[in-house]
């Protein structure tokens, strides 16, 4: 199940911790942590209608569930 999850940052005013990390993914990696707005356009984008987002409070991890359009 851990490969199932991924981190979905606030829009706006969400946890520092998970933005720090996207701070250091962005700088070592060469890559971002994505908002739901982002993971949504990226979804939507590649062919995919996103049902819904489950996000335990806290952690940043979440699921998303998206069907093809």
């Amino acid at each position: 199940m851990e490969g199932d999850r991924e981190f979905v940052l606030a829009d706006r005013d969400g946890p520092m911790l998970p933005a720090m990390w996207d701070w250091e993914i962005m700088i070592f990696c060469n890559s971002i942590e994505r908002s739901k707005s982002h993971w949504t356009r990226l979804l939507e984008d590649a062919g995919f209608q996103v049902i819904k987002f489950w996000a335990p409070p806290g952690n940043g991890q979440a699921i998303i569930k998206a069907e093809l359009k």
